[in-house]
Formats: structure tokens, C-alpha cells, sequence
């Protein structure tokens, strides 16, 4: 099972929906832009940030006019390597009996914000596997590509025109525009991008908000995700021991997970919160 970078022309966009917690294969997705643009034709391209920048840096070695091309890229917290997500499909293979035929991370069982289960198909029926060693790793950086340690793209380098994600702290920063079920974010970063998100306004509940109050709960905006120190531990079991309990071994009780699995999300963005209002006042008193 592996995610791959592909294009449709005929609308049926929806089968890109959702979220891909693994590397995707790029394939040959550049040059299919480049041969799109080359006939004048509109491209919307989606990725990650450092996907994003190997565009645009692919098509400036050709020269390639990119006026009909937008960019949409989005604010990651790095990827895992494919070995890692087919040792956990592997492992659930072997807990309910077949192999899995479809995936789909972060299923809100709960709210959004604490959706950390995963839905596998198995056998035409649908598997629950609660609270996600994958998922639980991917969060605490624990087998995330060395790459992203020191993200080249981080800090609106990818030079994407708009970067999408979720507004995390919404009912610090937003208040009742907040209700519950998810906020995401928007991030307008040129006058092609501003055109564009014009365009599909109308159709959204919008807000206005700031960069600072956008970055104060989702440092991977502008910063690359740490390595955790367990890393090397994981890696080595990861040929030999089930993922289940090489997750639990290697960072199971970690500060973060316990954290997350013991005090409510709610209680940790108010802390988050007063810690940001502390410091934009002391920045204003040494303007």
C-alpha cells in the first residue's frame, strides 16, 4: 500500500481527499507539470513544503513560465518512510487475520483534535485500531525521515502560493467560531494565492486572524520537527519486533504521550495560551 503523487483532469478531485501520514512517491509529477504548463494549460499542484520548493526550483532549471501554475502546499510535521508504514500494516495484517486493502488516518471517533485512531479495511469491513501506535510514533517524531529534522522549505520558503493545515488553539484564538468539530487554516502568501482563496470564499466561514496568533499553537509553520532521542532504538527492532510493542518500548511513556493521554487537550492550549499572552506583552514592552 503506497501513496502516490497523481493528476486528474476531469474533476474527480475527491479522490485525493484525506491525509497521508507517509512519504508520497512523486513520481514523474514534475514533468507532467512542466508538459501541462508548456501547453498552456492551468496546473494546481499540492504537496509538501519541500515537494513544493522541488518544483519550482525542477521547472526554473528549464526555464518554464509558471503563470498558469498555483501551488498549494501545507504545514507538515514531517513524514515517516514508507518501511515504517508497511511494518504497521504488516502487524495488522497478522491482528485481524488479512491484509489490509485501505487505510485512513485519524478517524474523529472523538473531536479533531485528539483523532489519533485509524480505520483499516480488512476484508471488506472496516477495523478500528484505537489510539494508533502509528500514529501515537508519527506525533512524538519518533521515526520521522532524518530530512525533516532541518526542513530546507520551513518558514514560507517553499514559495508556495497558499499553505493549508489546521488551526490549533481555535477557541483560544477564535473564540465560538470554534465549535468543536475543526478550524482549518488558511495562509494566504502571494497575489496569485489571495486571487485564488477570493474565489472561494463565498463557499467558506472565514475569519480573519493573524500570522502570530496562526503560529502560536502550530510551531510547524515556521520550525522543523525535532528527533526523538529513541529513534535509533525503534529502528533497529523494527525488522524483528511486533510495532505495537516496539512503540510501546521505545516511546510509549514518554513526557509528550503521557501528557496526551492523561490531561486534556482543552487544559493544555489555555497553559499554551496564557504562556503566548505573557510573551506578546513582554515583547510590546520592549518595542
Amino acid at each position: 500500500m503506497r501513496c502516490r503523487h497523481s493528476f486528474v483532469t476531469d474533476g474527480s478531485y475527491a479522490r485525493f481527499r484525506g491525509s497521508k501520514y507517509v512519504q508520497s512517491d512523486i513520481g514523474d509529477s514534475y514533468v507532467r507539470c512542466k508538459e501541462f504548463l508548456d501547453r498552456g494549460e492551468r496546473v494546481l499542484f499540492t504537496g509538501t513544503p519541500c515537494q513544493a520548493l522541488g518544483l519550482r526550483r525542477f521547472l526554473a532549471e528549464f526555464s518554464v513560465n509558471r503563470d498558469r501554475l498555483t501551488i498549494v502546499d501545507f504545514v507538515c510535521h514531517g513524514v515517516p518512510s514508507q518501511k515504517v508504514l508497511d511494518k504497521y500494516i504488516k502487524d495488522a495484517a497478522r491482528r485481524f487475520g488479512s491484509a489490509p486493502t485501505g487505510l485512513a488516518f485519524r478517524h474523529k471517533r472523538k473531536r479533531w483534535q485528539t483523532a489519533l485512531d485509524t480505520l483499516l479495511v480488512v476484508d471488506g469491513k472496516t477495523e478500528r485500531d484505537d489510539d494508533s501506535p502509528y500514529m501515537l510514533g508519527f506525533m512524538v517524531n519518533l521515526f520521522l525521515r532524518p530530512s525533516c529534522r532541518d526542513c530546507a522549505a520551513k518558514g514560507f520558503r517553499s514559495g508556495a502560493d497558499v499553505t493549508i493545515g489546521d488551526f490549533w488553539g481555535g477557541r483560544q484564538m477564535l473564540g465560538r467560531f470554534d465549535d468543536g468539530r475543526g478550524v482549518s487554516l488558511v495562509m494566504v502568501n502571494t497575489a496569485k494565492g489571495e486571487e485564488l482563496f477570493g474565489r472561494l470564499a463565498p463557499f467558506c466561514d472565514t475569519i480573519a486572524s493573524s500570522v502570530g496568533e496562526a503560529c502560536a499553537f502550530n510551531h510547524g509553520i515556521y520550525a522543523s520537527s525535532g528527533t526523538n532521542k529513541r529513534r535509533g532504538d525503534f529502528f533497529a527492532g523494527l525488522d524483528s519486533e511486533p510495532f505495537g510493542e516496539l512503540y510501546r518500548k521505545t516511546a510509549g511513556k514518554s513526557a509528550t504521550n503521557m501528557i496526551r493521554r492523561f490531561v486534556p487537550k482543552e487544559a493544555v492550549n489555555w497553559a499554551r495560551y496564557a504562556l503566548w499572552k505573557a510573551r506578546s506583552a513582554l515583547r510590546k514592552g520592549n518595542a
